[in-house]
C-alpha cells in the first residue's frame, strides 16, 4: 500500500528564501510564497521525485504605522545669526561697508527717513566689503545678513 503525503508551506514576507528538507517525502508540497522568493527543496535521501506546486499571493493591505521612533542626535551647531548694521550720516552717493561676515551677505537699505529704497547698484569687492551706489546721493543705513 502506498502513502500519499500532502505538505502546505506559507512563506512569510521577509525573508524571501526557504529551504524546505521534508523527513518523509511527501507526494505534494504546495508553497505559498511573496514574488521573488528563492525555495530550495531538499528530499530525504534516497533521492525521490516530488510534485512541487509554487503560487505566489497578492499583496495584503499595509497596516498600520508603526509607533514614533526616538529623538535623532542633535545637529551641529549653526552660524548663529550673522549681521551687519552700517549707518550713513550724511548724504553720499557711494557707500562703501566693510562688515567682515565672511560671506556676501543680503543688503535692505532705508533714507534717512526709514523708507526702503533700493540702490542703484550693489558690488560686492570681496566676501568682508560691499559697496552701494546711489544717484542721487543719500543718507541713511544699510542691514546686511
Amino acid at each position: 500500500m502506498t502513502s500519499t503525503y500532502y505538505v502546505d508551506i506559507i512563506v512569510p514576507a521577509p525573508p524571501r528564501s526557504v529551504d524546505v528538507f521534508p523527513p518523509t517525502p511527501p507526494s505534494t508540497i504546495d508553497v505559498i510564497a511573496p514574488p521573488a522568493t528563492t525555495i530550495d527543496l531538499t528530499t530525504p535521501p534516497p533521492p525521490s521525485t516530488i510534485d512541487v506546486q509554487a503560487t505566489t499571493g497578492l499583496p495584503g493591505s499595509p497596516g498600520p504605522a508603526g509607533p514614533t521612533g526616538p529623538q535623532g542626535p542633535p545637529g551641529p551647531a549653526g552660524s548663529g545669526s550673522a549681521y551687519f548694521f552700517f549707518s550713513q550720516p550724511t548724504a553720499a552717493s557711494t557707500w562703501t561697508i566693510v562688515h567682515n561676515l565672511g560671506f556676501y551677505p543680503n543688503v535692505s537699505v532705508a533714507d534717512s527717513t526709514n523708507r526702503e529704497i533700493v540702490p542703484g547698484d550693489i558690488t560686492y569687492t570681496n566676501a568682508t566689503t560691499v559697496t552701494l551706489t546711489f544717484n542721487p546721493a543719500v543718507a541713511g543705513s544699510a542691514y546686511l545678513s
